[in-house]
């Protein structure tokens, strides 16, 4: 199993090669240079400790985003280094003039299995109970086939506590009827910066985390 939490920015009304251009200054001397569009300064890609750092956006409509991701061995990280670099991020020089527009938490699980698939309608109905069960709520489901893959979507709702309703989506690839990955995805948008996104993050990790073992165990009963 794979997990993986990213902190995403929204950004509108930025000058991008200048954002571009000033990212690469602060983080390039402390992380590893990956990726960086010369053409137009429009993308970069740093990694920075056991983070990601990664930067793009339309140079004509001054959207941007930036995202922090991180790979999740072990123990849950306490996420102090990826809190510096938000912390820098938003109070980079030239986003002066931008717009902030929202931050979105959002986490990741992958997970193998395999066991024989006689019919993709019978396995997305199995899929649709199981997610039921975990008590999301399905807004709606979508099918696709790729020559020998098939690709099963679902997505809806779920309310991880009583005050908190998030994103959810489960996907799985399945190949040759048999050998199957899935994907689940859990996400939040705060319009502010809170002092408690750190641990929601950790709380959407471990329900992450519980939702993909749950579906796992029950596909392959």
């Amino acid at each position: 199993m794979e997990l993986i939490s990213e902190f995403d920015i929204a950004i509108s009304d930025a000058d991008v090669p200048s954002l571009v251009s000033e990212i690469i200054d602060i983080f390039y001397s402390e992380g590893k240079f990956i990726k960086y569009d010369k053409a137009c300064s429009s993308s970069v890609i740093i990694r920075v400790g056991n983070a990601e750092l990664r930067a793009f956006g339309n140079v004509e409509r001054g959207l941007a985003r930036i995202s922090i991701i991180n790979v999740h061995s072990g123990e849950l990280s306490s996420y102090r280094k990826i809190i510096e670099i938000i912390k820098t991020l938003t109070s980079l020089e030239s986003l002066n003039k931008a717009r902030i527009m929202h931050l979105e938490l959002v986490s990741r699980g992958l997970k193998d299995t395999s066991f024989r698939i006689t019919s993709i309608q019978k396995f997305m109905k199995l899929l649709k109970n199981i997610i039921s069960d975990i008590g999301i709520v399905i807004n709606s489901i979508s099918t696709k086939n790729i020559g020998e893959v098939s690709l099963v979507s679902i997505s809806g709702k779920y309310p991880i506590s009583s005050m908190d309703i998030v994103l959810a989506t489960v996907i799985t690839v399945i190949r040759n009827s048999r050998n199957i990955s899935i994907m689940v995805s859990l996400s939040k948008h705060y319009n502010n910066f809170k002092t408690d996104m750190v641990k929601f993050m950790n709380k959407l990790l471990l329900e992450t985390e519980l939702i993909l073992n749950y579906i796992t165990d029950n596909l392959t009963r």
